[in-house]
């Protein structure tokens, strides 16, 4: 929450090598954000373990489209 607002962050994510840099601001601003989605972009399988990683990590406010 920020200013008394809900913060919700969306990306549209694929590649494991630009969603580290995301993921990595993301985490930063953690104390602000209150949802995080991730509309999975990719049927690449290390991606997709990547991304599922990092949902299964922060399932307090990460959801996956």
């Amino acid at each position: 929450m920020y200013k008394g607002k809900k913060i919700v962050v969306c990306s549209p994510v694929g590649r494991k090598e630009s969603m580290k840099c995301v993921f990595k601001e993301i985490l930063k601003h953690r104390h602000i954000v209150d949802e995080y989605h991730l509309w999975v972009n990719t049927i690449v399988k290390s991606d997709l373990d990547f991304i599922n990683e990092f949902a299964e990590a922060n399932s307090d406010f990460v959801t996956l489209s």
